[in-house]
Formats: C-alpha cells, sequence, structure tokens
C-alpha cells in the first residue's frame, strides 16, 4: 500500500502516513474532486506536524515583518478565519500592479522521463502546498507503487531569503534525497518587498522586483530540472481580495514564463478555483455537479474538497505530461 511521508523544515523526513502521491508541478490541468470535511493544519514554523491526509487543511500564517523574523517564526498561525493580506507598501497604500513579465525568448521542453517501479512524488512550499500534498496523496491513494511527501514551510517563499532560504535548502534536499516527480506550490507570501543584498529596497512588482524575483524562479526551477527531476508548478489560485489577486495574477505571469524557459509543466489553477465569470467563489461545482464548498474561511487557502480538487487536476497533469497513472486511478471517491 502506498504511503506519504513528511518533511520538516531542516531537511529531514519525520512521519510517515500510507498511500499515494504528490508533488511539485506544471502543466497543463483538468479537474476532479471528492471527499469531505475541513480541518486547518498550519505547522508551526519551527515543528514539525504530522497530518492525516484524510482529513488535512492548512491555515493561513501572514509572513514575518523584517525586524521580527524570530516572533513569526515562534508565533501560533492565525485560525482559518483570519483573511491574510500582502503587505502594504512603504507608505501604507496598495499599489496597482498592471505591469506584466514579458513572455521567455528561450523555450525549454521537459526533459524525457522514464518512471519504472515505485514512484515517489513530494510537494514544495509553502502553507498551500501542505493542503496540496493531501489532496494528492487522497487522489493516488489506491495506487500501491506511489508514496506521497513533502517538504514544507509555513510562511515561506522567494521573496524573504532572510527568512527562509529556499535555494539553499532544496540543494541540500536534491542531494540527500530521491525524487522522481517534484510539485511546486510556493508564492503566496511574496506580495512584499524582497530582500536582496541584505535590504528591502524594491517594492512587489517595480522592475527591480521582477528581475530579482523572476531569478529566484528560474533558479528553482532550474535545480529540479538540473536533478533530473520531472516538476509541475501550480499557479496561484484566485484569491477574495481584490487587491491580493492583483498580486497574485502578477506573480502567475512570472512562473508561467519562467516554467516556459526552464522546462517545467505550468499548472493553471485560476480557471479551476473561478466561477463562470472568473471571478473567486468559495462554492463551486464538484465532479458529480454539486455545488460544494471548496474554499476556506481566510478567502485563500482551501476546504479539504477543496484541496481534493486541486489534488485531482495535479494527477490529471501528471497522467497527460508522463504517462503515469490511468484513469481508474484517479477517479474521485
Amino acid at each position: 500500500m502506498a504511503q506519504a511521508t513528511d518533511t520538516g523544515a531542516g531537511g529531514r523526513w519525520v512521519g510517515r502516513a500510507g498511500i499515494g502521491a504528490l508533488l511539485v508541478v506544471v502543466g497543463m490541468a483538468s479537474a476532479g474532486i471528492a471527499a469531505a470535511g475541513a480541518q486547518d493544519v498550519a505547522p508551526d514554523a519551527q515543528d514539525v506536524v504530522s497530518i492525516d491526509p484524510a482529513t488535512a487543511d492548512t491555515a493561513a500564517e501572514p509572513p514575518p515583518e523584517p525586524d521580527r523574523v524570530e516572533a513569526e517564526v515562534e508565533a501560533t498561525p492565525e485560525p482559518a478565519d483570519a483573511v491574510a493580506e500582502p503587505p502594504p507598501g512603504p507608505d501604507g497604500v496598495e499599489a496597482e500592479v498592471e505591469a506584466t513579465p514579458e513572455p521567455a525568448d528561450a523555450v525549454a521542453e521537459p526533459p524525457p522521463v522514464s518512471l519504472d517501479g515505485p514512484i515517489r512524488i513530494v510537494v514544495l512550499g509553502d502553507s498551500l502546498a501542505d493542503g496540496v500534498w493531501a489532496g494528492v496523496y487522497r487522489a493516488l491513494r489506491r495506487e500501491s507503487d506511489v508514496t506521497v511527501d513533502r517538504h514544507t514551510r509555513v510562511a515561506s517563499g522567494l521573496s524573504r531569503p532572510d527568512f527562509y532560504d529556499w535555494g539553499g535548502e532544496l540543494s541540500e534536499f536534491l542531494a540527500s534525497e530521491d525524487v522522481d516527480i517534484a510539485i511546486v506550490s510556493i508564492g503566496l507570501n511574496d506580495g512584499q518587498p524582497v530582500f536582496h543584498d541584505g535590504r528591502w529596497d524594491h517594492d512587489f512588482a517595480t522592475p527591480e522586483w521582477d528581475e530579482i524575483y523572476s531569478d529566484r524562479v528560474l533558479q528553482f526551477m532550474h535545480q529540479l530540472v538540473d536533478a533530473g527531476v520531472p516538476t509541475f508548478w501550480v499557479g496561484l489560485p484566485t484569491v477574495r481580495s481584490a487587491q491580493f489577486d492583483t498580486r497574485v495574477r502578477h506573480m502567475n505571469a512570472i512562473y508561467r514564463a519562467a516554467a516556459v524557459e526552464a522546462g517545467v509543466h505550468f499548472v493553471e489553477t485560476r480557471p479551476l478555483t473561478a466561477d463562470e465569470t472568473g471571478a473567486y467563489a468559495a462554492y463551486l461545482v464538484d465532479a458529480e455537479g454539486r455545488q460544494r464548498l471548496m474554499r476556506a474561511n481566510d478567502g485563500i487557502h482551501f476546504t479539504s474538497r477543496g484541496y481534493e480538487m486541486l489534488g485531482h487536476a495535479l494527477v490529471d497533469a501528471m497522467a497527460a505530461s508522463l504517462g503515469v497513472f490511468t484513469d481508474d486511478d484517479n477517479d474521485p471517491a
């Protein structure tokens, strides 16, 4: 029977749950759905917490401020009904984000992959990745030769390496762990000034911010591609706050362009998480045609059903791109 394993921030595998599959991202996605109940799960920033994938949900934890990183690391995550807004600009006014990064000129095809025998999927990222892990685990729970693990850090991202250095952490992780497929879900905490050369001089979506952040995204992707790991990058979903959603769309444009350049599969989630008008919706139609509550109270994260919907979409994307998993394996239950 398949098994799920949890990895803490330091790169040690500390828990096992039992089935499924999952990890890092990019490509085309369909949809799926199922399961029930929602339970918020957000491991403490420095402690590893075992999550039952049958009930797991995650709660938002806001990114730490530059002058009190340690306090945020020790803090308990806010409850799910607390809406996590992106940090305001230096003048306290939410900046309008109009610019969209130009698409990359160089196009890299994802490397050919041969997956024989047991498959290990690893999900990387922030609190949203915790829920994605649970969704993929449940979607692949009938697969006896698939292991779905996670290596996540709540409140982390790529804009604050002073808080958590994903570049260095990923390098150490890949040097010590075998990964067959990676699913990446990161970015919810990155709509803020970027930390660079010991300073926070570059506000969100400025040309300097775009350049620095794009370089970090590409570096993250290339680390996985260079290690021969087929990678699926999960696009950020719709969010309830219009101002925050503007930032989400800006970051998705960066991920999309970088995925083309690096040869990574970009999995679009906005169509999957929006209503017929393309707007945020808490209730969405499930695989059986019924309206279901899919989003958490914070307007950012998902319920258990919502994460299952994402999990099935990711399994579909992996099946279409890699020829792994059959439709029967991904049938909602």
